[in-house]
């Protein structure tokens, strides 16, 4: 019986002494968990560093992580500038891929507004919107950015006559470089 009374009271002090040292190590900061957060908010920087540094007074908005192409994220941002709403790709480590934004046939130059108007019309699609794009940099399937001169396109999304969208874009000389897949 003493036996038994001595195994239940040792039972008791390792329950006991564990009991009081679980709150305390739950209660302790987790490292993980900051550092995730700090490593976020790092990303946040770059990706509005990156867009500062070609849009100087932009409001940078909402981001979302939109895939990752080898080690690096790619980021959709969008933010303002100059009363404008854009949307970027920008990668995690800082780079700007391109911005695209909303635009005004009247903005585009003339050949690129010629060609496109006579491609929408000669294949009879339908335009869905006006943008322009510019890209900074190109990301190889390592994740790698690499930067290169800006280059601009003028296009439309555009849809057949069967519904199927796409993209149509022309340089600032009027050369086809952007078009769907649908489109001889």
């Amino acid at each position: 019986m003493k036996r038994n009374h001595c195994l239940l009271l040792a039972a008791l002090l390792v329950t006991g002494i564990t009991l009081t040292h679980l709150p305390n190590a739950s209660a302790q900061p987790q490292a993980g968990g900051n550092q995730e957060k700090t490593e976020k908010d790092d990303v946040q920087a770059r990706l509005a560093d990156a867009i500062k540094a070609v849009h100087a007074d932009a409001v940078v908005g909402a981001s979302k992580k939109a895939k990752t192409i080898g080690t690096n994220d790619l980021y959709s941002v969008e933010f303002t500038s100059k009363g404008k709403k854009i949307s970027a790709d920008v990668t995690a480590d800082g780079t700007l891929v391109k911005t695209d934004e909303a635009a005004d046939i009247k903005s585009f130059p003339t050949p690129a507004r010629d060609a496109l108007i006579k491609a929408v019309t000669a294949v009879g699609m339908r335009e869905n919107g006006l943008r322009i794009t510019h890209t900074y940099a190109t990301v190889n399937s390592d994740g790698v950015a690499s930067k290169q001169s800006s280059a601009t396109i003028y296009g439309a999304d555009v849809a057949n006559n069967r519904g199927e969208r796409g993209r149509l874009g022309f340089s600032e000389d009027g050369s086809l470089v952007e078009h769907p897949a649908w489109m001889k």
